[in-house]
């Protein structure tokens, strides 16, 4: 019972995150109303007093960015448990990334939430996010069991990792 609750859990707040492709708008909102483009003091300011790491500058072949971790944020009820990243090139945000480990939440789960909201899962067409494959994980290269979803500007990737223990859902804004 525990487990169904965590899966209907995280998958009220992607549906919550989603919403605004619902209404017609290619804005996307994420949680305490964040953004792509926000610079990184935006980003700590609109997440309030949560605690966080910064790495500043790091270089993922031609692009340099920061970072903010929060780590271990309830999603959203207490029943799962996740690591959220936000990347920024430029001081603009242009990524969102949040890991869970399988134990939480089962990848199929994550997949069929994923789904229902945006259709079918496609491959990742790396193509389309260019420099910004940083955003996937530090090696800069995708996962072996990767899908996809765009919707308008936005690019949704699931990963699961090869161990099958960890995955991640990446937002990453295609106008970045």
């Amino acid at each position: 019972m525990k487990k169904l609750i965590a899966i209907l859990t995280v998958l009220s707040i992607l549906c919550a995150a989603f919403a605004v492709f619902a209404e017609g708008t290619t804005e996307f909102t994420f949680r305490n109303n964040v953004k792509f483009g926000m610079s990184a003091q935006e980003v700590i300011d609109s997440e309030g007093n949560a605690f966080f790491e910064r790495d500043v500058e790091h270089t993922r072949g031609p692009v340099n960015y920061d970072e903010l971790q929060y780590e271990n944020i309830v999603i959203p009820e207490e029943n799962v448990m996740a690591d959220l990243h936000y990347l920024f090139a430029g001081d603009k945000l242009v990524a969102i990334r949040l890991e869970y480990e399988t134990r939480n939440i089962s990848y199929e789960a994550l997949k069929a939430g994923l789904s229902k909201d945006f259709g079918e899962a496609g491959p990742l067409d790396q193509a389309l996010i260019g420099d910004k494959i940083f955003a996937l994980d530090d090696e800069g290269r995708p996962e072996r069991n990767t899908v996809a979803w765009v919707t308008g500007s936005v690019m949704v990737v699931l990963e699961l990792d090869d161990d099958g223990e960890d995955m991640t859902v990446t937002f990453i804004d295609l106008n970045a």
